[in-house]
């Protein structure tokens, strides 16, 4: 991440063992491209290490030095260092200039060609030189302007006035200590013959207690009909429990028992979690989900348990109505994850798609969006049948206490019914959620009541409504869950999938290279899309992958349908980047859209893409029909402020007139400084004679990023050659460059020395 403003100030200030000044530090705080210290006291003494901070940032490009102290020696460094900055304009009025210092103002003018506006008023400073001083800044602009009027803007995608929602997860990779193994019918067979066929009491060796990997010290381990008989505990019926699953109070194990919460709302625990159980023999069998396919999990009744004051105790989970469901449960996930002690480590939606298979999707509800449009979000969700969930998680005792004195119950699932807006007098009047909750006998505080809006009670459940702004603050996230055996989501009607990779990082100027699909709605209405990766390999470094989308071509074949001028900053919309090897992103596909994805990650990384969705969608893994041809080089020949590739770069074809599309993708090396301006000049002609870096054939827009793309049309003449020259403003840019050009012709490529041409 590169250093803010203040930062650079104070590593400036330490390198040349300066002491920073106090104001100077609160102007930049703001971090805005226009620095004024006309307000602030600058020693003379520290003129150098300020104009050193303002070479250093390439972001500051007005500079404001009105009434400060200037003499020939504040002059000669102004001038030192303004030719090496990217400022473009500066105020120097109430200054008393003499000749000598005027002079060397005005040869800033002239060897700075980026120096636009000059601020003189009430400058005393002889009146000819003013004049001077003027027209050189006036000509500097004349020349700015017929520049730009010649540049080819950097490429830009149309988006949609059309609201869109997205939803991104990654999944951390979790070094287990054991691995799921899924269960044969010769396998399950053979268990059963063991069970019928035996009277001994089921012992699963593979999962004994020296192997619980349990992060309670001293633990123990108690068979459940043992357990049973010291205490006035009994077997509960599991099927039609009403009961709420109880976290341990001696770990954390609370985003399991939230997990089983919810699945106890929607009836998914007596569907698919216990898949067999012989009780007189102590096995039971489960069935839980890894990368959406099903795995048997077989254990004993023996359970962990700890002896305090001659009174046995099992540590884990517990329900009111099953106690021993809830802890035999527990500890075929533990087995499934390689022992107790990580059951803290993984997250809801980890438990949710270990249990059901589901993907489940977190929608946080304090970004900085507007609130409209994480309303929309919401509702578009709801309307299109998802199921969603919101379930309070404090993170102190007090937010506990607070969310528990409005009746609001922490750690229990609270199911989104409904969205409305409620309207008076037709008027907008406040958007509203309906919730459903297990009773709990409290007082819902911030319960909204008027007219239809009411708070009811339903099949052992309240039913209330909430404004969304006091839904937020006590929730602050929801959960999408999209269920594998009843949910139409996944029951796709499009589901394809691909083996990709991503070799070049966002910022490379060979990023359009990456693996790109297109994927395209062909109905007429919007439609929900999934698209999921999976890293082939689970290296120890972070991937951070990551999928940006761009405006798509559905028409044509597929070599008029990839775009090469695609970079991270023109992008229609893009992915967070996901936290571990897989990750999904689940987005609104809208009537008759089609968008191109490619792919992006920190490192080279091969992936498994799947792209699935309800409606008409399909979508296709674009092939390579450009070729490309990439130059790395550096930029350190001076001229007018600007720093010129050491070579121009020239490519010839050999055949007749022919008009080519071109894309140029530019990219700097990344620092702790903001990315400096950098651009390329270019002529087309039969030999060096037409380079004039004052008068480029074709420039792309001067922009400040770490990449930047321009698409070009050029009509060349038979035996003319295209030359390219890469440039940056600022003595501090990074040295190196890289220059990729896309073409769907092949060049010869040659390189001439700037220096024997400008």
């Amino acid at each position: 991440m590169a250093a803010t403003q203040k930062q650079t100030y104070l590593s400036v200030c330490k390198q040349l063992n300066e002491p920073p000044l106090r104001q100077l530090l609160e102007t930049l705080e703001y971090g805005d491209a226009r620095l004024d210290v006309s307000g602030i006291y600058l020693p003379r003494r520290h003129f150098r290490c300020f104009l050193h901070f303002i070479e250093e940032r390439p972001d500051i490009e007005e500079l404001i030095l009105d009434g400060v102290d200037v003499g020939v020696k504040e002059a000669k460094l102004l001038k030192e260092h303004l030719l090496c900055s990217c400022v473009t304009k500066l105020s120097l009025q109430r200054i008393k200039l003499d000749s000598a210092s005027a002079n060397i103002i005005r040869q800033l003018c002239i060897e700075n060609s980026n120096l636009v506006s000059v601020m003189l008023p009430e400058t005393y400073v002889p009146s000819y030189l003013v004049d001077e001083i003027m027209l050189i800044v006036d000509l500097n602009r004349l020349n700015v302007e017929s520049l730009r009027s010649t540049n080819t803007a950097g490429v830009l995608q149309g988006t949609s006035t059309i609201a869109r929602w997205k939803l991104c997860r990654g999944k951390k990779d979790h070094s287990f200590s054991s691995a799921l193994q899924l269960s044969s019918s010769a396998t399950k067979r053979m268990v059963d013959d063991f069970v019928t066929s035996y009277k001994s009491v089921f012992i699963d060796f593979s999962f004994q207690p020296g192997t619980f990997n349990h992060p309670v010290a001293g633990i123990e381990a108690i068979r459940w009909s043992t357990y049973c008989g010291l205490s006035m505990f009994h077997k509960g019926k599991r099927d039609g429990s009403k009961g709420l699953f109880s976290p341990s109070s001696h770990y954390n194990n609370q985003n399991l028992c939230a997990t089983l919460n919810i699945l106890r709302f929607y009836d998914i625990l007596s569907k698919s979690l216990l898949l067999e159980r012989y009780p007189q023999s102590g096995l039971y069998v489960f069935r839980f989900f890894v990368d959406g396919l099903p795995v048997e999990i077989c254990v004993d009744d023996l359970v962990p348990c700890v002896y305090v004051s001659g009174r046995c105790t099992v540590v884990g989970l517990s329900s009111c109505c099953s106690p021993f469901y809830a802890a035999i449960l527990e500890k075929a996930v533990a087995k499934a994850i390689g022992g107790y002690r990580y059951l803290q480590e993984l997250s809801l939606c980890d438990y949710i798609e270990l249990l059901t298979g589901c993907t489940c999707f977190e929608v946080n509800l304090l970004r900085q969006s507007p609130v409209s449009t994480t309303f929309d979000t919401l509702r578009s969700l709801n309307e299109d049948g998802h199921k969603l969930v919101a379930y309070a998680i404090p993170r102190t005792l007090i937010e506990e206490r607070i969310l528990e004195d409005s009746g609001m119950c922490c750690r229990i699932p609270f199911t989104i019914l409904k969205t409305d807006i409620c309207q008076k007098h037709d008027t907008h009047y406040v958007f509203l959620v309906q919730l459903a909750a297990p009773l709990t006998g409290r007082l819902l505080k911030y319960a909204f009541e008027y007219e239809i809006y009411k708070t009811e009670e339903v099949n052992e459940n309240c039913v209330f409504w909430l404004t969304f702004e006091n839904f937020a603050a006590a929730f602050e996230r929801v959960f999408l869950l999209l269920w594998p055996f009843d949910d139409a989501v996944l029951n796709h009607k499009a589901t394809v999938e691909f083996q990709a990779a991503s070799e070049f990082l966002s910022g490379s100027s060979q990023f359009a290279k990456n693996s790109s699909f297109l994927i395209q709605n062909e109905g007429g209405s919007s439609t929900p899309v999934m698209v999921s990766l999976v890293a082939s390999s689970a290296p120890h470094t972070q991937i951070g992958a990551q999928c940006l989308f761009y405006k798509g071509v559905g028409a044509g074949n597929e070599a008029s349908q990839r775009h090469y001028n695609v970079s991270k900053n023109n992008a229609v919309f893009e992915s967070e980047e996901f936290e571990g090897n897989e990750g999904a992103v689940f987005f609104n596909l809208l009537p008759a859209e089609c968008l191109q994805m490619t792919l992006s990650s920190h490192v080279p990384s091969s992936f498994r893409i799947r792209i699935s969705a309800v409606g008409n969608v399909s979508g296709i893994q674009l092939p390579d029909t450009m070729v490309s041809l990439t130059f790395s080089g550096k930029w350190n020949t001076l001229l007018k402020a600007k720093r010129f590739s050491d070579d121009i770069l020239r490519l010839r074809t050999i055949d007749g007139e022919r008009t080519i599309n071109l894309v140029l993708a530019l990219s700097q090396a990344t620092g702790d400084s903001p990315p400096f301006p950098h651009g390329v000049l270019g002529w087309n002609g039969t030999s060096t004679n037409v380079v004039d870096t004052t008068k480029p054939g074709f420039s792309t827009q001067q922009e400040k990023s770490t990449l930047c793309v321009h698409s070009f049309v050029l009509t060349l003449a038979a035996g003319e050659s295209i030359f390219l020259l890469p440039y940056c403003c600022g003595g501090r840019c990074p040295d190196g460059y890289d220059l990729t050009v896309f073409c769907e012709e092949r060049f010869a490529q040659s390189r001439v020395k700037t220096t024997s041409v400008l």
